[in-house]
């Protein structure tokens, strides 16, 4: 079985194939274009930027702050990827775009939040340094590449799909046209790190099958590590912006059939994995079926 570095290195042509073909897809855009400038001005696109969110509306609100804390976890997101994959080469150009990209979505989302009086600067800013003096970690993105590449995958199509299903519901088209363009950079972030996952899997399947298997079972969308948030679950599932039916159907199942984890050619503990990974999203079907899954948001 290939070692942990073996697997990065083999993995690297992938990875830079991968590279150039986010560079072709990948749109370059200024965060001061969703910045708040007061009320009832229009920006560039004659949309009006500062239209408070009502403080009714607290899916947006409670959903908008834990995403922008989340962004801010972003030394944390780098650390892991330089650990698992290196400094050099296509995976180090990688992980510096990705890092510049994602550094975007945290300045643009800070701003809206205080912009439009969404979060307080003081207490944002306290919660975010706290989230840093606490040390953020992610086990499985700590734990070698093939974790690694399952983990951030799952981590983005989960994190994709609350940006896509808070903008779809928000009632302020600046608000939505925000998390829009964060979504996209998220959707080309996820095909990355999916793409690289099933050249690990084709390289490694019993190995890679474990990892999925093991990341899989283990998994909690990122929102649900936010101090707080677990008694606030309920808004979440309520307001549809993340729940355990979306989290199955939306984010787990789509990724499997993706890299054909069903019919992939596997060894014996390629087979064992598969047969846990198999018992386990059946056990996760019946319980959204009878409701009683555990919210997300509360999990972790």
């Amino acid at each position: 079985m290939p070692t942990d570095r073996a697997i990065a290195r083999d993995l690297e042509p992938v990875a830079g194939r991968a590279l150039r073909d986010h560079l072709r897809k990948a749109r370059t855009w200024d965060p001061d274009e969703h910045r708040p400038r007061g009320r009832n001005i229009a920006d560039r696109h004659g949309i009006h930027l500062v239209a408070p969110i009502p403080e009714s509306d607290v899916g947006t609100r409670r959903m908008l702050t834990a995403l922008a804390l989340l962004e801010h976890d972003l030394p944390a997101w780098h650390r892991a990827l330089c650990a698992a994959f290196g400094r050099e080469g296509a995976w180090g150009a990688w992980i510096g775009r990705w890092t510049a990209e994602q550094g975007r979505h945290a300045i643009v989302l800070r701003d809206y939040l205080i912009g439009t009086g969404i979060a307080d600067p003081a207490e944002f800013e306290a919660a975010r340094l706290a989230r840093a003096d606490a040390g953020v970690r992610r086990p499985a993105a700590d734990a070698g590449p093939l974790p690694a590449l399952v983990y951030a995958t799952l981590a983005h199509a989960a994190i994709r799909t609350a940006y896509r299903r808070v903008g779809a519901r928000s009632t302020q088209p600046a608000t939505e046209r925000l998390l829009r363009r964060v979504a996209a950079d998220e959707n080309l972030h996820l095909i990355f790190f999916r793409d690289l996952t099933a050249a690990a899997l084709a390289l490694a399947p019993d190995a890679g099958m474990r990892a999925v298997a093991e990341v899989v079972a283990g998994f909690r969308p990122p929102h649900a590590a936010l101090p707080g948030f677990g008694r606030e679950a309920a808004i979440f599932a309520a307001y549809g912006g993340y729940d355990p039916t979306v989290h199955l159907t939306e984010v787990l199942l789509p990724t499997l059939r993706m890299w054909r984890v069903p019919d992939r050619e596997l060894g014996p503990d390629g087979e064992r994995a598969r047969a846990a990974l198999d018992a386990y999203l059946d056990e996760q079907a019946a319980r959204c079926r009878a409701g009683s899954a555990l919210p997300l948001a509360a999990a972790g």
